[in-house]
């Protein structure tokens, strides 16, 4: 038609080019400069009738320049949209393409795409495993910053893309939100109990002491299904291994040695699951061990008067350290077992 003729005339790759690098410049200078406005000199009240302070104009170039840059982006954004509309149009630019790479080419595009996807898959459990260190408000006796909900998050997209590859999705993608969601109630627990008591009331409050108890409980369920998906996952990635990795090409000496690497690869899988386990028990444990608190006086003398305050102390103070040296091996291991197994991928595809 001729609107697609006047969109293929009007926005060329080159231009299209263009216009994707000034957007890019516009945008970095327009929140830029309101920053810089800020580094001027500053002036006093005093010399306000002898000199202007430009960086009086801060809040107006900020009010001008969110806008500004929203309405080029979408401008832009449009202009792209069309561009690709028109190159797309009854499939005339994948003809195109696949006339120009040929079969082989596109048999080898494929292979590169569907290993970038597996890698990315695996990649994703590695930043999960991240999420299971506990860093707190208040000396890591407050809220966890890290809400576990966000582990569960990160690998319910690991099971999306990997199931891709294997026939286990249902049971990771079920797993996961079990998980996530048992994640988000033991986070509202946790948000309350800090907001009512906090842990310096355990040993001092009854109230307190039974409010926990349900922290417990609902950390025990939460507990059990990081242990229902970390075992879903260890299933589907050994699916994965079996499938997607080794050296076989027919031979019945490649078979062998598949055979055995997979095998070694799968008692990895199970050494993974049994350390995620641990790691999420002494995190339990270092929960349960919160509830048998004691209390503390601490005196101090500032050479005039003696005070004294009670503090909070947990049944074994020193556990936090054992909480944190397993959730370190866990990432460790994951980091290992998942950057093998991406690396047996990309080569059994080349």
């Amino acid at each position: 038609s001729k609107k697609n003729n006047k969109k293929i005339k009007t926005m060329t790759p080159e231009s299209l080019r263009k216009l994707a690098l000034g957007f890019a410049i516009f945008k970095c200078a327009a929140y830029a400069l309101p920053e810089l406005l800020l580094l001027s000199k500053t002036v006093s009240a005093s010399q306000l009738a002898t000199y202007f302070n430009v960086a009086m104009l801060y809040p107006y170039i900020v009010v001008v320049a969110v806008p500004s840059v929203m309405t080029v982006g979408i401008i832009a954004a449009k202009r792209m949209r069309s561009y690709i509309s028109t190159v797309s149009a009854g499939g005339a630019f994948r003809d195109a393409l696949d006339n120009l790479i040929g079969e082989e080419g596109r048999e080898e595009l494929r292979k590169k795409d569907m290993v970038r996807s597996m890698k990315h898959a695996l990649t994703v459990f590695i930043v999960a495993a991240f999420f299971t260190i506990e860093p707190r408000f208040d000396n890591f006796n407050s809220v966890n910053l890290f809400p576990r909900f966000l582990f569960a998050v990160i690998m319910l997209y690991g099971i999306i893309r990997l199931s891709k590859f294997t026939s286990k999705r249902k049971y990771g993608l079920a797993a996961a939100v079990l998980h996530a969601v048992s994640a988000v109630v033991l986070f509202y627990f946790e948000i309350n109990f800090f907001d009512s008591y906090g842990y310096e009331m355990l040993a001092l409050s009854d109230f307190a002491r039974a409010e926990f108890l349900k922290l417990i409980i609902v950390s025990s369920i939460e507990m059990l299904l990081f242990s229902l998906l970390l075992s879903v996952t260890a299933v589907t990635v050994r699916e994965f291994i079996t499938s997607h990795t080794g050296i076989s090409r027919g031979s019945i000496e490649h078979r062998d040695f598949d055979a055995e690497y997979h095998k070694k690869m799968k008692n990895k899988t199970v050494i993974w699951l049994v350390i995620g386990i641990i790691s999420g028990l002494t995190r339990f444990a270092g929960v349960v061990l919160r509830y048998f608190s004691t209390s503390v006086t601490v005196n101090i003398d500032d050479g005039v008067y003696v005070t004294s305050s009670t503090v909070t102390q947990g049944l074994l103070p020193w556990f936090g350290a054992i909480v944190f040296f397993t959730a370190a091996v866990f990432i460790a291991y994951t980091f290992h077992l998942f950057t093998l197994v991406r690396e047996d991928a990309e080569l059994k595809y080349q």
